[in-house]
């Protein structure tokens, strides 16, 4: 998701989408437009703690962050952190060197701790602007207690696991929401939605479907080949292998014609879809993430197996599993067990792919 200077459509979005929406973002809290929001009615100023105001785990105020607040002082501000820390001397010790006022609670994104700080100044909700880094916590709160919020980034990537966490559900929220996200639009004007197909996420997604079906077709083209037309001194290798993985996890079983394939379906998955793994990283590096970077090169193919390998376990577990269950012809539980690893499989490679492996590479034009 990108923190730059823009609002939210918060009235076009579905009802259990608007609940974690921001009035708007930007990259950090030093960009906000103190004179324009202050013109607009607002007079308190609720802050998030760590990595909005100051890093995670430090007591140094930035200068600038100092600057900052000392304007909105100026200004008018009443200004009070809002903050879930377990460290309460902390957050004692800064605000007090801050000259700020603090709330703290351990229940955040509960609304409790938003009106708390509302009753410090007598004032209304909407005479209140919250700004943290965090969709499911300050964002979430803030919308509950129905403050007006602005998402900034982090200021370090150092934070609490339980963070970490949220920000894999934040960044799955943050998709739907960019779809409602309109750069630099002045406050109080609705911005214009942008046709689906005209996002970033949308474009890699479908980019990263036409390059996951080229490697579907090697995967399953290579793997049917394995299965049912190749052979082994006379026999199919699918009966071969299948024999010898019997023999050796299921000695008494008998050697049906389902049962030799079901146990050969893994082993003779693994080739074709390290080739298709190896196909899948040459096109999206070179078209759907379009990275520019050689100097990557070695630390994104070691990266995108790492995520396409997990995949490719999660598709292994669930198409083998889906094969067994199956009734029928061993090829008809081959192609359903193949449909169904792969959807799952898909899913699990994007994400990974997308917020890991390319996230931070250069796109080139």
């Amino acid at each position: 998701m990108r923190h730059e200077p823009g609002q939210y459509a918060r009235e076009a979005m579905p009802r259990g989408l608007r609940r974690f929406a921001p009035l708007s973002a930007h990259a950090s809290l030093l960009d906000l437009d103190l004179e324009m929001y202050r013109t607009h009615g607002k007079r308190v100023l609720l802050l998030d703690m760590d990595n909005t105001v100051v890093p995670w785990r430090t007591h140094e105020v930035p200068t600038e962050v100092r600057e900052f607040l000392r304007r909105a002082q100026d200004l008018g501000y009443k200004i009070c952190a809002v903050s879930n820390t377990s460290r309460m001397e902390r957050l004692r010790e800064i605000c007090a060197d801050l000259g700020i006022d603090h709330v703290r609670a351990r229940n955040k994104p509960s609304r409790r701790m938003f009106v708390q700080a509302l009753r410090l100044f007598q004032a209304e909700p909407h005479e209140a602007l919250m700004v943290g880094d965090q969709l499911m916590t300050d964002v979430l709160g803030a919308n509950r207690a129905g403050i007006d919020a602005v998402w900034v980034a982090p200021m370090s990537n150092k934070e609490f696991i339980g963070t970490k966490i949220n920000r894999m559900v934040e960044s799955v929220v943050g998709k739907f929401l960019y779809r409602y996200f309109q750069p630099s639009v002045a406050f109080g004007v609705a911005p214009k939605r942008e046709g689906l197909f005209k996002h970033q996420v949308v474009k890699e997604f479908l980019k990263f479907g036409i390059v996951g079906a080229t490697s579907t077709a090697l995967d399953w083209g290579l793997h049917y080949l394995l299965m049912y037309k190749a052979t082994w001194g006379g026999q199919l290798l699918s009966e071969v292998v299948g024999a010898w993985m019997l023999g050796m996890v299921n000695p008494g079983a008998v050697a049906t014609e389902k049962a030799l394939s079901d146990a050969a379906y893994a082993p003779l998955k693994i080739l074709p879809v390290l080739i298709a793994i190896f196909n899948g990283y040459y096109w999206n590096s070179k078209w759907t993430f379009r990275v520019a970077e050689r100097t990557l090169q070695a630390k994104l193919i070691s990266r995108f197996y790492i995520v396409a390998l997990a995949a490719m376990v999660v598709n292994l577990v669930v198409s083998t599993s889906v094969k067994i269950a199956v009734h029928g012809s061993a090829q008809k539980a081959f192609w359903v067990a193949s449909f169904v690893g792969m959807i799952v499989a898909a899913f699990v490679n994007f994400i990974g792919q997308r917020q890991w492996t390319f996230r931070d590479t250069k796109r080139s034009s």
